[in-house]
């Protein structure tokens, strides 16, 4: 289905107006936009009305990227958040991490098919909700700090790894995307 919907438009609009909040677009392209995206009829219609946003910066994801959430059917975005990595027990051939701790500027991306999160310039996480391993090795919830939080197990996905990466984001939107994501599974 290609047809945008109302959550899919409202989400758009929501993500552009984070853009403008960290100075990304002006209140002029802001306005253009929004109006567009809430006129939206299709996917790419929304699709259309990111090009050329958020590109560059650790913390946006890339316009490929963002344009198949938009695809996936957009559910909700945020990009250009503060926030850190956290490896625990992280293991992979040559290397042993106790714990390390990276701050990050990040991006997390839910789509009616799944979760994408991006850190550091770099797509993270990746997982479909449909994906067998989705129970067993990702957990999400908002900490007691009230930022959001995501752990992946990495040895479902990288059989030569081991331990937990989490993402930890400050968002005043954890509530939501923890609601999302619980109403997606």
């Amino acid at each position: 289905m290609d047809d945008a919907s109302d959550a899919e438009r409202n989400a758009a609009v929501a993500a552009l107006g984070d853009h403008f909040e960290a100075g990304g677009i002006d209140a002029a392209d802001y306005e253009r936009r929004a109006l567009a995206a809430a006129a939206a009829t299709s996917r790419a219609d929304l699709v259309a009305v990111f090009s050329g946003v958020g590109e560059g910066g650790p913390g946006t994801l890339a316009a490929d990227l963002r344009a198949r959430l938009v695809a996936e059917g957009l559910l909700f975005l945020a990009e250009n958040l503060p926030g850190v990595m956290v490896f625990r027990r992280y293991r992979t051939p040559g290397q042993r991490v106790f714990r390390r701790t990276v701050r990050v500027r990040g991006a997390v991306g839910v789509s009616r098919r799944g979760l994408v999160v991006w850190a550091g310039g770099a797509k993270r996480v990746d997982v479909p909700f449909a994906d067998p391993r989705w129970d067993a090795a990702m957990s999400y919830s908002v900490d007691r700090a009230g930022r959001l939080r995501i752990v992946g197990a990495v040895g479902p996905f990288h059989p030569d790894r081991s331990g937990r990466i989490e993402y930890r984001f400050t968002t005043g939107h954890a509530r939501e995307i923890v609601a999302l994501l619980r109403g997606s599974r």
